[in-house]
């Protein structure tokens, strides 16, 4: 299953957002749509990926992230007539192949790499300031 997912899958996961992580919680308060930014092989062999979550609630200001085409919400089935975001100034990461979050048959779709490849490469030249939630330990 996890063969399959790649930059750009989107699937349901469990997302815990910095702020839940921050007072304490350790899962996601439900299982949210996100969009895979980085997947990278360490040493180890273990694979960890970066997950960015997708909201249909308008981004504060000053946050980074990025709407959602129409197109592109068809793509992965979800509404054309919500819009949607990917917020870019926090992510989680976890292992690719022992994940607890990562549920069988939990994909829903893939951006294509026309979209997601610009968005990744902006999104990685900002990792250093986002927030991360690691969700595993490597």
């Amino acid at each position: 299953m996890t063969d399959e997912l790649k930059t750009g899958s989107v699937l349901l996961y469990s997302y815990l957002w910095s702020s839940e992580a921050e007072s304490g919680l350790k899962d996601g308060r439900k299982y949210r749509p996100t969009v895979i930014g980085i997947i990278a092989t360490l040493k180890s062999g273990k694979r960890k990926v970066v997950f960015f979550p997708l909201t249909t609630l308008q981004p504060a200001e000053g946050r980074l992230a990025i709407e959602v085409p129409d197109t592109e919400k068809r793509r992965v089935g979800l509404s054309s007539a919500t819009r949607t975001w990917i917020i870019l100034d926090e992510y989680n990461v976890d292992d690719l192949d022992n994940s607890f979050y990562i549920e069988p048959a939990s994909t829903i779709g893939r951006f294509s790499p026309a979209f997601s490849r610009p968005v990744f490469l902006n999104a990685a030249a900002h990792l250093r300031a986002a927030r991360a939630v690691f969700r595993a330990r490597f």
